[in-house]
């Protein structure tokens, strides 16, 4: 059975060993910058599973700079992908993330502090 998880952000989430590197999918609507979501979303993925971010139609800067947060969440970017959307908002971009390892114990680091002083 596959698990999936559709996040807003929940910060605490990732350091709760019951959800902990358990699901298949994340799915995360453009609800923080990149590097943000990375940290609060990779934790509850598990290995060779996926994230899924939904940002606007010309990510690629964002992405770029959340590389590194990605890299330590113990994930690659897999694929960028444009997506028609019939919302008022037009084109969106899927940015999908592969989980190769498993996240290192003190990420997500406390509530806030992703936003703060993103990685």
């Amino acid at each position: 059975m596959m698990h999936i998880l559709n996040i807003g952000i929940e910060q605490k989430l990732g350091q709760d060993v019951s959800f902990r590197e358990s699901f298949d999918v994340a799915v995360a609507r453009a609800v923080a910058e990149m590097r943000i979501l990375a940290e609060y979303c990779l934790p509850l993925v598990r290995t060779g599973g996926i994230f899924v971010a939904s940002k606007g139609h010309d990510p690629q800067e964002e992405v770029h700079r959340a590389e590194r947060a990605i890299q330590l969440m113990g994930a690659s970017l897999l694929q960028i992908r444009c997506v028609d959307s019939h919302s008022r908002h037009g084109q969106r971009t899927a940015i999908i993330c592969l989980k190769g390892k498993p996240t290192p114990k003190k990420y997500p680091r406390d509530p806030g502090t992703p936003a703060k002083i993103p990685l």
